[in-house]
Formats: structure tokens, C-alpha cells, sequence
């Protein structure tokens, strides 16, 4: 909600309760069918392996992947 309030401020607009709620559904939606998508790419890959069919860690490496991605498009900062 934080960033949604984020971004109506620096875009100088005004959203309804609706919108927000709509907005962050679709968001949660995302997140978690992304999720779901790699643990069963885990647990396709490794199937003796029991942590590959973890949602947590699924999770987990899709954060890391996607701050790796962002840091290396930005390149390092002095």
C-alpha cells in the first residue's frame, strides 16, 4: 500500500479505494502465480530434492533473480 501512495504522490493523482484494491490484487496475483510457476519448474528439475518443491524458496530465488537483474541494469554505483 506503501508504494501505492508512492506513486499516486509522485504522479500528482488521486486513486479510490477500488482502484487500490484492484491495483494491489492484480500485483498479489502476479507475485504469486509467478511463485507457483517456479516451484513446479523446481520440483521438475530436481524431483528427489525436497527443498525444490518449497513455495518459500521458490519465492525466494525469484526475488533474488529479479534484484540481481535490476542492480546489473543499473550498473554499480560509486
Amino acid at each position: 500500500m506503501s508504494y501505492f501512495e508512492w506513486v499516486q504522490n509522485i504522479q500528482n493523482q488521486q486513486w479510490t479505494e477500488d482502484e487500490v484494491n484492484l491495483k494491489l490484487r492484480n500485483k498479489i496475483q502476479k507475485a504469486v502465480h509467478s511463485a507457483l510457476e517456479r516451484e513446479a519448474a523446481m520440483r521438475q528439475a530436481h524431483p528427489d530434492d525436497p527443498h525444490a518443491s518449497l513455495l518459500r524458496t521458490a519465492a525466494l530465488t525469484l526475488a533474488i533473480e529479479r534484484v540481481s537483474c535490476a542492480t546489473l541494469e543499473r550498473g554499480v554505483w560509486p
